[in-house]
């Protein structure tokens, strides 16, 4: 969408650009064929007020297209940050939780284990000032062997 109307932006630019070229080449055309033009009257130079007027709405509108764009990109790149923090989350946790794990020494009814005993879990972290809620579920596969845990993040 943001795409689209800076391309217009462009095409209008273009377009008034093209206008105003031809309108002066046109002024100058008529100030050099008429030498009794030249004679009577004086050649102005600068920029006329309707020029100025023109040239500031153009830019005007430019500068809202810009300021649009980049306005309605923010949010975007706000989500972006947020999921990549819940998955950094998600990783510390999962590593948090198989640094628990040790075949030679594994007693699941140790009380430091006890965020990997078979149930529901939860942990709450806030990064930046947004609250991540992390979900995880211990299962067991088989009688005493390995077990599966589902993680899921919600902000």
């Amino acid at each position: 969408m943001a795409e689209i109307r800076y391309f217009r932006l462009i095409q209008i630019f273009f377009l008034t650009s093209l206008l105003f070229k031809n309108l002066t080449n046109l002024r100058w055309k008529y100030i050099f064929q008429n030498q009794n033009h030249l004679k009577n009257e004086k050649i102005k130079s600068g920029f006329t007020i309707i020029e100025v007027t023109i040239a500031s709405v153009i830019f005007a509108i430019a500068a809202a297209g810009i300021l649009a764009t980049i306005t309605a990109m923010r949010r975007p790149a706000e989500v972006s940050q947020e999921r990549v923090t819940a998955a950094y989350l998600g990783k510390t946790l999962m590593e948090e939780l198989r640094s628990e794990v040790n075949a030679s020494t594994w007693d699941p009814s140790r009380s430091n284990a006890s965020n990997l005993r078979l149930g529901n879990h939860r942990v709450q972290r806030t990064v930046d000032g947004v609250t991540y809620n992390l979900a995880y579920t211990i299962s067991e596969l088989s009688n005493n062997g390995p077990r599966r845990m589902d993680l899921t993040i919600t902000w």
